[in-house]
């Protein structure tokens, strides 16, 4: 375990392992056992780094006490999502946050209770696999801000894999109920092709609560449409990094960036990036680790299809940054 953790550190893991994909839609990156596998390389205790190492790595207080909830809009249900959170902090000293306590809420995006999980089909094993995405959200933000409340706002399984208006239109909804119900915040981890005929995606700039959303995990976009939502100008545009010690951060090539020439530069935006966009909106605003050859620690162990259960993982994609930040 030493020895990959080790491996993280130097950004040195995916010399024998390889990477994937967690889902279609969302920006998360898994490493697996071997290069070219699909299996997740799975530990009993955690290899990726540590909430501590984060907080040290970005100078954050070792205490905000901030009392402000964040909110993760994801797809489809994790059966397993309150107990791994629960295992998650109480393995890296973090305090309890609970659905009984009121610090983790559960919601759909419509505002209702969450629907039951997926028990077979292609349902349950695109939920066993987004279940990665979700808690890698859990965790980051609890990483973040350990005393900040916890908002889960699920949209449809179908959205994890489908590209189109109904899913930006579930996304949307979902922002907001979720800013409806309280949150301070909100993180995106999923990206789809931008449609600026569709102006439900246009919907997403709330004053007073600052909107994350991951760029994705494919390198510069040289075309002239950046990813939904990260391209909005209302929405902070997350990237990644590669961390490899505090202090040592090094843009990461597979980053997602590039100009959305549908909408003018967002506030704030630097002149030098407006200028080499032509005056458009770019990506990315901020970044953060992303890397998945030095990839944070996640813990998941939900299986309803009968696969082996996750345990520990190590995961990268902008999909980590996106709720970091």
């Amino acid at each position: 375990m030493a020895q990959l953790h080790q491996q993280v550190h130097s950004a040195t893991l995916l010399q024998n392992h390889g990477l994937r994909a967690v889902c279609g839609q969302c920006r998360s990156l898994v490493v697996t056992a071997s290069p070219g596998s699909r299996t997740p390389l799975s530990t009993a205790d955690p290899a990726g780094y540590s909430p501590s190492e984060l907080a040290t790595a970005y100078s954050l207080p070792a205490d905000s006490r901030s009392t402000n909830t964040i909110a993760l809009i994801g797809a489809g249900i994790d059966g397993n999502l309150a107990a791994d959170l629960a295992t998650y902090r109480k393995t890296f000293g973090l305090p309890a946050c609970t659905v009984e306590s009121g610090c983790l809420k559960l919601l759909d995006y419509t505002g209702g209770p969450q629907v039951p999980p997926q028990t077979s089909g292609q349902g349950a094993a695109v939920e066993e696999d987004v279940a990665t995405e979700t808690a890698l959200d859990v965790d980051m933000a609890s990483a973040a801000c350990p005393s900040c409340r916890l908002m889960y706002v699920s949209v449809p399984w179908q959205d994890a894999i489908d590209d189109n208006d109904v899913s930006t239109g579930d996304f949307t909804a979902a922002v907001h109920t979720a800013i409806k119900a309280g949150a301070n915040a909100v993180s995106i981890s999923y990206g789809y092709t931008a449609d600026v005929t569709n102006t439900q995606q246009f919907a997403l700039s709330h004053k007073g609560v600052a909107i994350t959303a991951a760029t994705g995990d494919e390198g510069f976009n040289g075309g002239v449409h950046q990813s939904w939502p990260a391209d909005l100008p209302g929405v902070v545009s997350v990237g990644g990094t590669t961390l490899t010690a505090p202090g040592q951060e090094t843009a990461w090539s597979l980053a997602g960036s590039g100009c959305e020439t549908a909408f003018p530069k967002a506030n704030g935006q630097p002149k030098a990036v407006t200028a080499a966009c032509n005056g458009h909106r770019a990506a990315s605003d901020i970044s953060a680790d992303a890397d998945g050859a030095t990839g944070v620690a996640v813990y998941t162990t939900y299986a309803p299809t009968g696969d082996a259960p996750g345990n520990w993982l190590v995961v990268g994609g902008t999909s980590a940054s996106s709720p970091y930040i």
